[in-house]
């Protein structure tokens, strides 16, 4: 059972969020105090790792808007949707998608059901839980044969009640169910988080050690012998209760003993000489987070040993799925071993019983996702707002806006790890969509900066910068821009500024321009699609290739188009965008800009 989505309401400033996606990986990303950490958290809550209280309910709204400073909202409710596996689906009786809910409130505590079909009549619920006398009754109810053992009773009822009306409604969960949700586990941000992820790590092996089919016999009998025991003085303690308290009816106390809490306390104590040992919680933040990383990545060895030990197929869905939550993974980690954290994640995210939540402001770990993979979460009148960064047609805009919301514009300067500056808008607009067709991901998820230089020495100032500090730079223009007069990329200028033209520059064109590299029957296809003809008639390659030979091909083509299509685009930048949507496979993409593009990630990679 993996979990897909989740709805939360009433919990800290997630006031009402729905549709938190759960993939592998899900970046959260936003404001200080947007909301980050509490979402960790009520997966956490979903799925029974960490308890809510009382202070974890949103403040109310009073009537003119502005948040309370005394009342809370009633109740914390955290809703997700499930997806099942077929064997789960044959085993609990469920279909591929379910809801399960856990809801809190100071009076009930905290409650987990399920939205599914049940019997209408309630009484024909739950009844594992009945006891003989109470079984036989409601065999009796309802015309049934009341002999038998327990076994014999409780089975008629569940024929009975799988072949009577049925509604759906949030029920209690049952525990088969339960034991197939997804593990939880949590690595903080925090200092004093240091041990707790080793205890979380630990935890989680504690916990598959208990499923071993070698052990669960020993564990089971021991929980049942001290379930006996404890019933028998507890039968003391209720026939104290009852002298005590002549007035109830009856007291009862049903002890049940379990090992799942187990491994109380774990602690790491370090030593660099020997004889002088320190705890971790008392080393430095950075020596602190760097073994946190490490524990991440032993974690991640036994993750990958339990993919590999359920490969077949009677065992890979007895691989038990495990969501895995990331805060701030980054923080007191230089660059090199952040590079290793998100590595780590990409390796957990192949895993197929692992998702991954990550909580971070990290550009790093932004741009090494699909842009559909991130949420931004933000505050508005204190009450978080989640914003989908779904792929929209230009990714470029969707980093611009992380990055301003966060404030960190010079994590892109310091973090990206090749940097691109092209000629103006048409290169700007144009070579997004076709990277993303020809290698089949974003610009910013092979690691890619775009900028264009727009006739701006600025530009020129930059790229010099980057070089002179040892990062991957260069600029991709128009070969036909060396030997413009007074133009921002000829020889000598580009070498003014350090800038090596044959190395540091790639010229586009066939032989001049950018729009030359794209066929006749290319700009033919996407004219007829686009730029009908005023008389009629269907543009051809030819009406395109005889241009080829004119001083200026792009304005040639463009003011063809405008003079011979009521439907023209704005402009030239608009006309090879629109030119480029309409290209369907890799292979469209022209081989310079291929090749353009292949040693771009390959200088993005090395």
């Amino acid at each position: 059972m993996q979990l897909e989505s989740f709805n939360v309401q009433g919990f800290r400033s997630l006031s009402s969020v729905s549709g938190i996606p759960v993939l592998s990986p899900t970046i959260i990303t936003g404001h200080n105090d947007g909301g980050k950490s509490a979402t960790l958290t009520a997966a956490g809550f979903l799925l029974g790792a960490n308890d809510a209280t009382e202070n974890d309910l949103t403040f109310s709204i009073a009537e003119d808007g502005s948040a309370s400073r005394t009342e809370r909202e009633t109740e914390v409710c955290v809703e997700g949707t499930f997806i099942l596996s077929d064997a789960e689906r044959a085993e609990l009786g469920l279909p591929a998608h379910v809801r399960i809910r856990r809801t809190f409130s100071p009076e009930v505590g905290s409650k987990l059901e399920i939205y599914r079909e049940v019997p209408e009549d309630a009484r024909l619920r739950e009844l594992p839980k009945l006891r003989v006398p109470e079984l036989k009754a409601l065999n009796a109810e309802f015309g049934l044969d009341v002999r038998g053992l327990r076994a014999d009773l409780l089975k008629r009822l569940e024929e009975y009640a799988a072949r009577g009306p049925k509604v759906l409604e949030w029920v209690q969960v049952e525990p088969t169910v339960k034991r197939r949700m997804p593990q939880f586990l949590y690595f903080g941000g925090l200092i004093p988080d240091a041990d707790e992820t080793i205890r979380a790590a630990l935890h989680s092996r504690y916990r598959t050690h208990l499923q071993d089919e070698n052990l669960q016999g020993r564990i089971s009998e021991l929980e049942n012998t001290l379930s006996e025991k404890l019933r028998g003085d507890a039968e003391d303690l209720c026939t104290h209760v009852r002298e005590r308290c002549p007035d109830l009816i009856g007291a009862e106390v049903r002890p049940e003993v379990s090992f799942q809490a187990g491994l109380k306390r774990t602690e790491l104590i370090l030593s660099q000489v020997e004889g002088e040992d320190v705890s971790l919680a008392s080393t430095g933040s950075g020596r602190a987070r760097r073994v946190a990383l490490a524990v991440w990545e032993w974690t991640n060895d036994i993750l990958r040993q339990q993919e590999e030990a359920h490969t077949t197929e009677e065992t890979k869905d007895d691989s038990p799925n495990l969501l895995v939550a990331y805060d701030e993974p980054d923080t007191h980690l230089d660059y090199v071993h952040q590079r290793r954290v998100m590595d780590l994640i990409r390796s957990q995210c192949k895993l197929s019983h692992i998702q991954v939540l990550v909580a971070t402001h990290s550009l790093n770990l932004i741009d090494g996702v699909d842009i559909s993979n991130i949420v931004h979460l933000r505050l508005l009148e204190q009450r978080t707002s989640m914003e989908r960064l779904e792929d929209a047609g230009d990714p470029d805009i969707h980093l611009g806006n992380i990055a301003s919301a966060l404030g960190v514009r010079n994590s892109v300067l310091l973090h990206e790890r090749c940097f691109v500056g092209v000629e103006g808008p048409t290169e700007q607009q144009v070579l997004p969509l076709l990277f993303r067709l020809s290698e089949q991901m974003h610009l910013q998820s092979a690691g890619i900066a775009l900028w264009a230089c727009n006739n701006n020495e600025g530009a020129l100032h930059f790229t010099r910068f980057l070089l002179k500090h040892g990062r991957t730079a260069m600029l991709a223009v128009d070969a036909d821009s060396k030997t413009r007069p007074r133009g921002l990329f000829t020889p000598d200028k580009l070498a003014r500024f350090g800038i090596d033209p044959g190395k540091d520059v790639t010229w586009l064109g066939n032989p001049n321009e950018i729009e030359e590299l794209f066929s006749g029957e290319q700009w033919a296809k996407a004219a007829n699609l686009l730029w009908k003809r005023v008389d009629g008639a269907s543009w051809k390659a030819s009406d395109f290739n005889q241009l080829r030979n004119e001083k200026k091909f792009s304005q040639k083509v463009f003011d063809m188009v405008r003079e011979r299509s009521q439907a023209a685009p704005g402009g030239k930048p608009e006309m090879l965008y629109q030119l480029a949507k309409t290209l369907q496979c890799p292979e469209d993409v022209p081989l310079q800009l291929r090749q353009l593009f292949a040693s771009l990630i390959k200088l993005a990679n090395d």
